[in-house]
């Protein structure tokens, strides 16, 4: 379903006692970003710039730099506007078609396994098809317009290895207080060759520069004990709070997979410390770790919606890459490096019980997805409103709510849908 060219943008200064947005499915990321300068607010939304916004973004959850702060993509949807399976234009709000309204915001959106990047295909091509309908439009919260300000650093492993990784360790627990303050942190940990290269931003709403120094402090004096020298750098406006552009951003052709850490697991250094074991096993087997750290609560006045349980719970959502083209390698090739790729996520799997896996950054291979991607208890709840609302599976995609019943038949040996799609025999 292509809605690109649905492009409407209407600020609401007073919807319920607050201020929103009236924001339609085809608008990007960077339309988002001029829209919210232009009419002096801050609206909860991606950095990248072709991002469709207020389709497969909010369906599956929506992390982002001010997660810790007023919550994730689907928490900002006050009400939409969607055409069912059965061809009606419907609004669903708190009060009207409320399955829908729990449903569409977090329950999962669209897909795709082409070059294994799901919703990225999604998103980037601005396609809008939930499972359990078409979103058009929706009025998404707004709020009063904030600086984010970002310590940006990095550091290398050089010839002391044990002393990078006891400095990579310090790192990651210490974004429990950025997040409590508000905050996010991205980074990635990337093999050069022999050594390894760590860096990040961490983004800091609400607070000074002087304040994000003294908040950080502690933990570059923690590396430097560890025996890695980085300077507490002076923040400057943060690079992800800016406008973006409309870059051509074309989907990949590597396998990546993604886990959601829990919270629980900060809570006790040496639980933690054996978490990080896997990690530190997956870069040094050759594969770059990307983490954001965000506490991803519900924000106070947010109804229920179909946002995994697991993501609530977590403190950093991971991706881990390959560098392995599957559509251009051999057969014998590409099962030899899909089988040692899944040994180590699967190593992080069971490091991090009950974590779970960000739906709109996931591999098509996800073992137990329903779970894993929706919660088992939430999955048995949106698949009664799939049932409901398409009980004719208008709507399909691999790995959304209620695709058991179908399958794609294709002769290629790497996930895709070159293929007919054909009913699985019950």
């Amino acid at each position: 379903m292509w809605t690109h060219h649905l492009k409407d943008f209407e600020y609401i200064p007073d919807y319920r006692g607050g201020q929103a947005a009236r924001v339609s499915a085809g608008l990007e990321a960077w339309e988002v970003f001029g829209h919210m300068f232009a009419n002096n607010i801050s609206i909860v939304a991606p950095r990248d710039g072709t991002i469709g916004v207020y389709g497969g973004w909010t369906a599956g959850g929506g992390h982002n730099v001010l997660a810790s702060a007023y919550g994730l993509g689907a928490d900002q949807v006050l009400s939409l506007q969607a055409v069912t399976a059965d061809g009606r234009f419907v609004t669903a709000d708190e009060d009207h078609n409320q399955d829908l309204f729990y449903a569409m915001r977090g329950g999962g959106g669209c897909k795709s396994t082409d070059l294994f990047r799901l919703l990225w295909w999604c998103m980037l091509t601005k396609t809008t098809l939930a499972t359990y309908g078409i979103l058009t439009s929706a009025i998404v919260r707004a709020y009063p317009p904030l600086e984010i300000r970002a310590s940006s650093f990095s550091f290398t492993s050089g010839n002391n290895t044990e002393a990078f990784w006891s400095a990579i360790n310090e790192y990651y627990w210490f974004q429990q207080v950025v997040c409590e303050g508000g905050g996010a942190a991205y980074d990635n940990i990337i093999p050069t060759g022999g050594s390894f290269l760590f860096n990040t931003e961490i983004e800091m709403p609400f607070k000074s520069s002087e304040e994000i120094k003294e908040l950080l402090q502690p933990m570059f004096n923690a590396f430097n004990e560890s025996g890695i020298f980085v300077a507490n750098p002076e923040p400057r406006p943060s690079q992800r709070w800016i406008l973006p552009t409309a870059r051509d951003v074309r989907p990949g052709n590597t396998k990546f997979a993604s886990r959601l850490f829990p919270r629980k697991f900060w809570r006790d250094k040496e639980a933690f410390h054996q978490m990080m074991v896997p990690v530190r096993d997956a870069v040094e087997g050759g594969y770059v770790f990307h983490g954001i750290h965000m506490w991803a609560k519900k924000p106070d006045g947010i109804g229920d919606n179909g946002v995994n349980a697991a993501f609530r719970e977590s403190q950093m959502h991971t991706d881990l890459f390959d560098s392995v083209p599957p559509t251009t390698v051999p057969r014998d090739e590409f099962e030899e490096a899909n089988t040692r790729f899944e040994s180590y996520m699967n190593a992080i799997r069971a490091a991090t019980p009950g974590g779970g896996a960000y739906y709109n950054e996931a591999d098509t291979q996800e073992p137990k997805w329903q779970e894993s991607f929706f919660g088992r208890d939430n999955y048995k709840r949106l698949l009664n409103i799939k049932k409901k609302r398409d009980p004719w599976s208008v709507f399909w995609a691999p790995q959304t709510v209620g695709s058991e019943g179908w399958e794609i038949k294709s002769d290629d040996y790497f996930p895709s849908q070159n293929g007919p799609l054909c009913r699985v025999k019950q």
